[in-house]
């Protein structure tokens, strides 16, 4: 029997129905400061065979010639700052991620050695920084999360968001897992429950989290690095196998985003940065949470 959901209408108000341009209106660049011939890399500028290449215009170009001035830091052009769990910038910006010796969170807000989230200023949007300790918690980077977005409102209207089909409920394996028989009050382990949930805490101070289009997910990918394809300096919690058959956690994370087939939605591969659009909703993935900043 199918498990019935009631989610807040301000949680389904506030999934993205397509992708959508960033709160800014300005893109990010995509990361990549080298430039090709049809058989090696190349040193700047353009090959005379091969020329107009990606890395020669934009902001990482600006930013390779020191002329591109930014709020905050990160690598190529991306300019991003580390919020604290106030979601105010923390004081001391750069500092590294600080792990123990197991990998597990062993920094402070304080010495800028953790943080909560990520301001982008070219996009205008915050994201999710996730953690990682012993006993997981909620926001725990191993945690999964099947796709999942009700069907209808509980005001009886439809949702489209939906792309047609709400998907898989609580597929994947998550903090204080909801169960019929012997967890009755816990958290579904989905797209949607996990809003909820990071909602009902406050997150950076807001209660305005949401799943990310597809869109919005692409403009952090670093394409001018892999394994993962994003600036680790600040966001050091991307999971993912990366060639190692050891590590059980996919390398997927979700988009809010429908695909053409109503039982699938778009995901991204953050090994290479690769946007798909044919990921069954019942897949158990990484979720990234975003919102507009103020």
């Amino acid at each position: 029997m199918p498990i019935l959901r009631c989610i807040p209408l301000a949680l389904l108000a506030s999934l993205p129905a397509a992708s959508v341009l960033a709160q800014t209106g300005r893109l990010n660049d995509t990361g990549q400061r080298l430039t090709y011939t049809a058989t090696a890399v190349s040193p700047l500028p353009d090959p005379p065979d091969f020329p107009g290449q990606d890395a020669r215009h934009g902001r990482d170009i600006a930013f390779e010639e020191g002329a591109l001035a930014k709020q905050g830091r990160g690598a190529a052009g991306f300019d991003f700052s580390k919020l604290g769990a106030d979601g105010q910038p923390l004081p001391v910006q750069d500092q590294a991620w600080a792990s123990d010796t197991q990998g597990f969170d062993a920094g402070s807000e304080a010495a800028g050695t953790r943080w909560s989230c990520v301001r982008d200023h070219v996009t205008g949007l915050d994201w999710e920084v996730r953690t990682h300790t012993p006993v997981p918690a909620l926001r725990d980077r191993r945690w999964t999360y099947s796709w999942y977005s009700s069907a209808q409102r509980p005001d009886g209207s439809a949702n489209a968001s939906n792309g047609g089909d709400p998907g898989g409920s609580n597929r994947g394996e998550c903090f204080d897992r909801y169960d019929a028989d012997s967890n009755p009050g816990g958290l579904f382990c989905d797209s949607a429950g996990y809003v909820e949930a990071v909602n009902a805490v406050g997150l950076c101070g807001s209660s305005d989290w949401r799943m990310p289009t597809r869109r919005e997910l692409e403009s952090i990918v670093h394409y001018g690095t892999r394994w993962p394809a994003i600036d680790t300096a600040m966001f050091p919690d991307v999971t993912g196998d990366f060639g190692n058959p050891q590590n059980p956690v996919p390398n997927v994370t979700w988009t809010g985003t429908p695909a053409a087939f109503s039982d699938q939605a778009w995901s991204l591969y953050f090994e290479y940065g690769t946007p798909v659009d044919g990921t069954s909703k019942t897949l158990a993935a990484s979720v990234r949470l975003v919102r507009s900043a103020p």
